[in-house]
């Protein structure tokens, strides 16, 4: 189980630093707005990418205590959910 939300947890900070260097990237550069990933991908891709840190921060966390192993799979979910729930709506959107 530990490699599961390893896995998800890197994927999900992978994706977050490439969103972050890209959304740099196309913010300073003239003529590379079209590399932003919030005009690319969106709210979905936001969602998505905080769902996989969610899944991995949460399952982790609680795979490390005391409760038993399957509720670190209900954790996980319930973070994939909160946290995709976060950057969908708590985030605005850019407006251009």
């Amino acid at each position: 189980m530990t490699v599961l939300f390893g896995v998800a947890l890197m994927i999900g900070l992978t994706l977050l630093t490439v969103w972050l260097v890209l959304s740099a990237i196309a913010s300073v550069v003239d003529g590379w707005a079209h590399v932003d990933p919030e005009t690319r991908w969106g709210t979905a891709g936001r969602s998505t990418v905080a769902a996989f840190v969610g899944f991995g921060m949460a399952g982790i966390s609680v795979l490390y205590t005391t409760l038993p192993e399957y509720l670190s799979l209900v954790a996980a979910l319930v973070g994939a959910v909160g946290l995709a729930s976060v950057a969908r709506w708590l985030i605005p959107p850019t407006i251009e």
